[in-house]
């Protein structure tokens, strides 16, 4: 179990004198010229907390805190979007605020919707597409009346998400497949062809010359003795 992290609900006012038009409607139709944007110098009054650690602590959210794309809803019952933001300090900010798509001019008869100054307001986030204002009765001394511009908010909050619809999320992973079947065995394989011949032996080399003979003795003289006829 974890400690609940506070949420974040700033409250703020108009400077008097310091609000001014920043863009126009420019979408080739009959709104075009009206005011689209305003920027303004906000006082800007921390949220304390008990929290991060168990003591007081007064300034746990503030002018650092607000980013773009936060809503700023008045008692008047407009609601704007944040749409640029220039830190002073933790108390004082300049914000540009967009009547986007001209829901609070279109819904009033006086042609106007520019913001209320010196009219305390707050700067809160959407969560899952839902205004989120759980802090706001710890703030109920800057809104003595609240009346109904909290359900002005809340039916603000539900308008966006009926047209932008909020993410979904990611689905669960799908089971494993199961082993496919194993393969049939694969016929045999053709004969080799045969291997070529193999080249002719080579010469043999010549033999060796045979030994040379001895020389004959010489013979010895004889006398030969041949008898004559006569003599016998």
């Amino acid at each position: 179990m974890a400690v609940t992290i506070p949420d974040k609900l700033i409250v703020g006012k108009i400077n008097f004198g310091t609000t001014s038009v920043s863009t126009f409607w420019n979408n080739g139709d009959a709104y075009d010229g009206a005011f689209l944007s305003f920027i303004a110098n906000f006082n800007i009054i921390p949220q304390g907390a008990s929290y991060p650690g168990n003591v007081e602590n007064p300034n746990l959210y503030n002018a650092n805190d607000i980013q773009v794309g936060w809503k700023f809803g008045l008692p008047s019952g407009r609601v704007y979007t944040v749409k640029s933001i220039t830190v002073n300090s933790d108390t004082n900010a300049d914000i540009e605020i967009e009547d986007t798509d001209l829901y609070n001019y279109v819904s009033t008869p006086n042609l106007d919707n520019g913001p209320t100054e010196e009219s305390y307001g707050i700067f809160y986030e959407y969560v899952d597409g839902v205004a989120r204002l759980s802090n706001l009765t710890n703030n109920i001394s800057s809104f003595p009346n609240q009346g109904y511009w909290i359900d002005d908010i809340f039916g603000s909050s539900v308008k966006d998400l009926s047209l932008d619809g909020v993410s979904g999320s990611a689905g669960t992973a799908g089971t494993s497949g199961s082993s496919g079947t194993s393969g049939t065995e694969g016929s045999s394989g053709t004969s080799g062809s045969d291997g070529s011949s193999g080249t002719s032996g080579s010469d043999g080399s010549s033999g060796s010359s045979g030994i040379s003979g001895v020389d004959g003795t010489d013979g010895s003289s004889c006398l030969l003795y041949t008898s004559d006829a006569a003599d016998e």
